[in-house]
């Protein structure tokens, strides 16, 4: 693994002494056709890949040096924004190794397993005896009088399909109510899913407000949180010591007058007690409207991703500031707008196989580089 140094391209911040070091992987949303792109601390571009369709959201590396990726595709839910039809394992100069199609692929997550299988979510429709059933949400935003759920399958490589659970036949419509705010098309409205150790899953639904643990030998929902202490989060992981990292968006804040804001949470599962918290001082300086990522990092340290806002940022324990980037790519888009947002961020540590002997000098990038390093400020100038 070959690495050099060169100047800064968008790294606004950087303690070397106390930022952990790595590679920092982001996906603009807006680019189409999509590319995925690798950074080092100094915002240096080390690696792209070129990727056959728009992505939808997130692509992450796998140890053998691929990324997966969801790809969008027209689809019968090809209006909802974060749909999509496939997911792709695409090699490190772009190829296409391996690919899994389906119209019902919901992309906001999805996990390779151990043994190669891919755990996804789809859409399926609520029968409607059951929909009339769930409480809240805001009347008549049902989609054509329809309201959608999820299956949660796992695959195997060849796309058979060896376990599903179906998310209306074991969430509660009064416990697992939609916000008040929230809308009817989509219940609970899955944004991101994690095997826990032991092989249980853990949901976070946006559109309930809650993160649910779901037992995989008896298919019940064994833990739930999150009703009125959190608000459209983002993302929550499982750290080593047992407890939950969460981003928390706070944007169905309903305390009296608030200022709007955003927050990173750590929770103990067993007591159902925040151990943890980073907010700002000015809470409006941290506010990001949807979307979002933490990740906990070998340090202790946690890397942020205000994902609308098209930053990443690493903190300390403490809450100190020691890296930041400003993603420089901006597109346009019907959706979002001329944005520069990405929807999560991965950091690999320099040990990490995916990354053995690959050469992440740049080279192949020097005219990337010398580009976004004369524009960037205008570009950023631009965006605001």
């Amino acid at each position: 693994m070959t690495v050099t140094n060169q100047r800064p391209v968008s790294t606004t911040l950087f303690v070397p002494e106390k930022a952990n070091h790595g590679f920092t992987m982001f996906t603009p949303l807006a680019a189409d056709p999509g590319v995925t792109w690798l950074i080092d601390m100094h915002g240096r571009l080390v690696h792209r890949w070129e990727l056959p369709a728009q992505v939808r959201l997130r692509s992450e590396l796998l140890t053998g040096g691929t990324i997966l990726t969801g790809l969008a595709h027209k689809s019968g839910y090809a209006h909802l924004p974060f749909s999509g039809g496939e997911i792709a394992e695409i090699g490190w100069d772009g190829e296409t190794v391996w690919s899994y199609l389906d119209d019902r692929l919901d992309l906001h997550d999805w996990v390779r397993r151990d043994n190669g299988n891919l755990i996804v979510l789809k859409y399926t429709e609520v029968p409607p005896k059951i929909a009339a059933t769930v409480q809240g949400g805001l009347p008549g935003t049902e989609e054509d009088g329809t309201m959608l759920s999820y299956v949660i399958q796992e695959i195997t490589p060849a796309g058979k399909v060896v376990w599903e659970w179906v998310a209306h036949e074991h969430m509660d419509p009064v416990l697992d109510a939609i916000d008040p705010v929230g809308i009817r098309a989509i219940w609970p409205g899955w944004n991101a899913i994690e095997e826990l150790p032991g092989g249980d899953l853990m949901l976070s639904s946006y559109n309930t407000s809650t993160v649910v643990i779901v037992d995989r030998a008896t298919e019940d929902v064994r833990w739930r949180w999150g009703k009125g202490q959190i608000s459209f989060q983002h993302n929550p992981t499982w750290l080593p010591n047992g407890n939950i990292l969460l981003f928390d968006n706070q944007r169905f804040n309903t305390r009296w007058m608030p200022p709007d804001y955003s927050r990173l949470i750590e929770v103990d599962p067993e007591s159902k007690e925040i151990v943890w918290e980073y907010k700002e001082t000015n809470p409006v300086d941290f506010y990001n409207t949807y979307m979002g990522s933490a990740q906990r990092l070998p340090n202790g340290n946690t890397m942020v991703c205000e994902a609308a806002l098209g930053g990443i940022f690493e903190i300390t324990a403490a809450g100190e500031r020691v890296w930041e980037y400003v993603v420089p790519f901006f597109h346009d888009s019907e959706f979002y707008g001329r944005s520069n947002a990405i929807f999560r961020a991965h950091r690999y540590q320099p040990g990490y196989p995916g990354l053995a002997g690959r050469d992440l000098s740049g080279a192949a990038l020097s005219t990337w580089n010398e580009l976004y390093g004369r524009q960037n400020g205008r570009m950023l100038m631009e965006s605001r």
